[in-house]
């Protein structure tokens, strides 16, 4: 819950550059809780909206 801002933020950035494809490199993170599911669930609507293919690796 503490990082969402700075997720949010970032994640934001990218989508704005407008990329064709997104890749959410997930191999380092040891905990994904309810807030975090959100925020990908969002980035998920987000790139769907603007045409970009999201690739998240666990």
């Amino acid at each position: 819950m503490s990082t969402r801002p700075m997720l949010e933020a970032e994640l934001e950035r990218a989508v704005a550059e407008a990329p064709h494809r997104l890749v959410a490199d997930l191999t380092g993170v040891g905990f994904c809780g309810v807030t975090g599911m959100a925020t990908f669930s969002r980035l998920r609507t987000r790139c769907a909206d603007a045409g970009i293919e999201l690739v998240v690796r666990p």
